[in-house]
């Protein structure tokens, strides 16, 4: 991909619109509404062979929530910022995500995306959303740190898991955010996150007379909504057609032409929000979802060169395959067996 000049977004692709951003929160809570209620007769009729279903779909219903909160996080969804804050706090309850802790990780994402940087200077704010390691760097931690080489590989294999493990590890921890303002708003997040769970699994056990209705409700469909994370995620942004770059090397131009629009079916595209038109996003954080659309058909109109392609299993499956490590010498992904190749420490 050839390192091209940043298109600059007309503001009217990145000026909140109230209307729309109202008509989205108004989609997501009837959503929302209508798996609570298909969830509710499952247990009140104790279908218990659906309730998997009932899972599935409101992981659906949660990562609505989650994708209007990600655009609060970049202060692009309405015009007041003091009320994406809240707004964005709320939306991410469902799926046990602390808002600043999220905003400040995800925009060092943005910031360095395709960004190679060691693994021993790594940190919450570096790119960090599936970023793969070298061979090398993987035997080297093989060697130190036994148990925690196999764990890196399975997350490259089980995507889900990786992203669940990254949402423990980077933003359940105070620790790796500056001190200062930046971790006191993720300790504000946290105790926010604390007394929306006491409340909820109070409500939920005085309702139901049962812990089990924990899991039916709310921490089932919390984990499944990482699948929904960790493929969005994945598949736009790794690739064999995409590139990673050392530090003296990486451009912001070269960041946005290795990310890729994955169309989902439109149905899905719908309910979560168009998260599927990427490339605008990286063009430019302030694009909301509801203009993401509008500003991907101004870039093609641009005539920026975009890689683009429709979700498939198929695909997916093999991405997930050949792209486990990053191969230095070829500048490429590969395959775990490949990487290993010649490879002695």
């Amino acid at each position: 991909m050839e390192d091209q000049n940043i298109l600059t977004l007309p503001k009217r692709y990145t000026t909140p619109d109230t209307k729309s951003a109202f008509i989205c929160i108004m989609i997501s809570i009837i959503f929302n509404s209508f798996t609570l209620i298909f969830a509710t007769l499952l247990w009140q009729f104790h279908l218990y062979w659906l309730w998997p279903i009932s899972w599935i779909i409101s992981s659906i219903a949660f990562m609505s929530f989650f994708i209007l909160g990600h655009d609060c996080a970049h202060q692009s969804f309405l015009k007041n910022k003091k009320t994406m804050v809240l707004l964005g706090h709320f939306l991410f309850l469902p799926t046990l995500y602390p808002f600043y802790a999220w905003k400040y990780s995800h925009n060092a994402h943005h910031a360095h995306a395709n960004k190679r940087c060691s693994y021993y200077e790594s940190n919450i704010y570096h790119d960090n959303a599936w970023q793969a390691r070298s061979a090398f760097s993987y035997l080297r931690l093989k060697k130190k740190k036994p148990l925690s080489a196999p764990i890196t590989h399975l997350c490259r294999i089980i995507i889900p898991l990786g992203s669940f493990l990254h949402l423990v590890k980077y933003h359940y921890n105070p620790f790796y955010f500056k001190k200062g303002l930046h971790r006191q708003n993720v300790c504000y997040s946290y105790l926010f996150i604390l007394i929306f769970a006491i409340v909820l699994s109070s409500t939920l056990i005085f309702l139901t007379h049962s812990m089990l209705s924990l899991l039916h409700f709310w921490l089932m469909p919390a984990l499944l909504s990482q699948v929904w994370m960790s493929t969005y995620t994945f598949l736009h942004h790794t690739s064999t057609e995409t590139k990673l770059y050392a530090a003296n090397e990486w451009t912001q131009a070269k960041s946005i032409n290795n990310v890729i629009n994955c169309f989902l079916p439109r149905w899905l595209s719908f309910l979560h929000f168009n998260i599927d038109v990427h490339i605008p996003h990286h063009a430019s954080t302030k694009v909301p979802c509801y203009k993401l659309r509008a500003a991907n058909h101004f870039l093609k109109q641009s005539q920026m060169k975009m890689t683009e392609k429709k979700f498939s299993f198929s695909d997916l499956f093999y991405q997930i395959k050949n792209c486990q490590f990053w191969d230095i010498k070829t500048k490429s992904h590969c395959s775990y067996n490949s990487s290993h190749e010649n490879i002695k420490i």
